[in-house]
């Protein structure tokens, strides 16, 4: 039995292994549980998990964004579904499937758009905007807190 205060289970379904990794560390520091597939095969088998929101792409490699979404909703009617496509013109080819979704996300994806959305989709309040970005040894705090002009002495 899962109670209120219990993080939320996500799927995260896409094809792009960079975007997971990004979204997957985005929710996971917003404090929820975070399930990965990169196709219909193993979203399907990773929904045994019984996750409480599932962000989906629309193509992926071995079938439609569509059709998982047709799959998944046959095993648990009620499971939101955030549908995530860099095509949104495909959606009017199958308007009829579009029930499915309790949103669409464009893509690429702003990260404090997904939280709030991801958020409302669990019919939650949105995790607070952490104040201060986190430093990275990848990016000098230079990179990190606002501009930064460079300049090079010309001899």
């Amino acid at each position: 039995m899962r109670f209120a205060s219990d993080p939320a289970t996500i799927l995260l379904v896409d094809d792009d292994q960079i975007l997971l990794q990004v979204l997957s560390r985005v929710l996971t520091r917003a404090g929820y549980i975070v399930l990965r597939a990169a196709s219909v095969a193993e979203a399907l088998q990773q929904a045994e998990s019984a996750p409480e929101l599932v962000l989906l792409d629309l193509c992926l490699p071995d079938g439609s964004g569509l059709d998982l979404a047709v799959a998944l909703h046959a095993r648990e009617p009620g499971l939101p579904l955030i549908l995530m496509t860099a095509y949104p013109l495909q959606l009017q080819d199958r308007p009829e499937l579009m029930e499915h979704f309790k949103q669409v996300l464009i893509k690429p994806p702003d990260l404090q758009d997904i939280r709030r959305r991801v958020a409302a989709a669990l019919e939650r309040e949105a995790p607070p905007v952490e104040a201060r970005r986190q430093r990275s040894p990848m990016f000098p705090a230079s990179l990190t807190e606002g501009p930064t002009i460079l300049a090079r002495r010309v001899p």
